[in-house]
């Protein structure tokens, strides 16, 4: 039976906002890094430049005199974290009763991210997330990824739902942007890697709690 929340379909975004996953993420790429004699990175360094796909993280870790070592550098990095996804990446607090809590309402749950998808669904396996959602897409899903709509879109036919009747969770400027241009609504999750970039949403949750209460407060 369907909740008579005003929104029957929430989308995460992964990294930062279901599972925090810099500390796998940093190893994977200061891997990669030393492996090519270059400098590794902080915690928080690695921190501010996750959300915008693999490729895009190891643009913004080298040096810009090192550009043209991205495609080895990422060739590395991508070896290494298949091996190490999960590591250390563990769901935020909360996440799980919040899953486990919405779905009780009738709310469908899916996963918007630019990680590729192949990983995500093996984070998703590892910390036994599967089968609380109902659709997956991740940055090599679509030949778009975030900020481009499509990915909200696809999740949305794949669920049966309309944009209007969606929430988008998540915890970056980009998620923000993809729900704006999707036609959703969107929640700012404050607990997640880059939130000076949405502090000023309307739509606020500063842990998984609090997210729950503002689903199951929005009545039609």
């Amino acid at each position: 039976m369907r909740s008579e929340t005003r929104w029957t379909h929430v989308i995460f975004d992964l990294d930062g906002t279901l599972v925090d996953t810099v500390r796998d993420i940093a190893a994977a790429l200061n891997y990669a890094l030393v492996q090519h004699g270059l400098s590794p990175l902080s915690i928080a360094q690695v921190r501010a430049i996750i959300g915008e796909g693999a490729r895009r993280l190891v643009e913004q870790a080298l040096p810009p005199h090192e550009a043209q070592r991205v495609d080895s550098v990422l060739e590395e990095f991508l070896h290494y974290y298949r091996s190490h996804v999960a590591d250390h990446t563990q769901p935020y607090p909360g996440v799980r009763e919040l899953l486990r809590t919405l779905a009780q309402h009738g709310v469908v749950h899916s996963v918007l991210t630019n990680k590729p998808e192949d990983l995500t669904r093996q984070i998703l396996a590892r910390l036994d997330l599967t089968e609380c959602f109902a659709a997956v897409c991740g940055g090599d899903t679509l030949p778009q990824r975030k900020p481009d709509p499509a990915g909200v879109w696809h999740l949305c036919t794949m669920v049966g739902r309309q944009p209007r009747e969606t929430l988008l969770v998540g915890d970056s400027g980009i998620d923000r942007t993809t729900a704006e241009a999707a036609g959703t609504s969107f929640c700012a999750a404050l607990w997640g890697y880059r939130p000076h970039e949405i502090a000023d949403c309307p739509l606020k949750a500063a842990e998984p709690g609090d997210l729950l209460s503002i689903v199951l407060a929005a009545r039609p």
